[in-house]
């Protein structure tokens, strides 16, 4: 299933139906293609930095405890 909440098509990854041969199969497709899919690895550290690095969650953690 995966987390679609932190994955963001076509930037750090693909969301298919588990269930579905033809979609997993055009991702596949798609990514053999390619030529250079670092793009995938390189999006997916700035996704990680903007949701749960150490500033990200001191932020959060700020503003949440100053909301109440």
């Amino acid at each position: 299933a995966g987390i679609p909440e932190y994955v963001f098509e076509n930037k750090n990854g693909f969301l298919v139906d588990p269930k579905s041969p033809d979609q997993i199969a055009m991702v596949i497709k798609k990514l053999l293609n390619e030529n250079d899919i670092s793009f995938i690895y390189d999006n997916s550290r700035e996704v990680y930095e903007q949701l749960f690095s150490r500033p990200s969650i001191q932020r959060e953690l700020k503003n949440l405890f100053l909301s109440i």
